[in-house]
């Protein structure tokens, strides 16, 4: 089997300021360490009207099961 994996990512707005972020949990029973995640997002004009910057975030940790 062959193929691809084509991520498409979006562009930076050279217009405009914005910013976000995400937060979950959770656990598995019988699990070890619970589960958790944490991700952002913060896009600004550096030159407005021309360059745009937009710098993305995450760490995740998966609890791990202990029968």
């Amino acid at each position: 089997m062959g193929g691809a994996v084509r991520f498409i990512t979006k562009q930076p707005d050279s217009h405009n300021f914005y910013s976000a972020y995400s937060v979950k949990g959770g656990y598995t029973t019988g699990g070890a360490t619970p589960n958790a995640g944490l991700s952002g997002v913060v896009n600004f004009a550096a030159i407005p009207d021309k360059l745009g910057i937009r710098i993305v975030a995450f760490v995740e940790r998966q609890g791990i099961f202990v029968p």
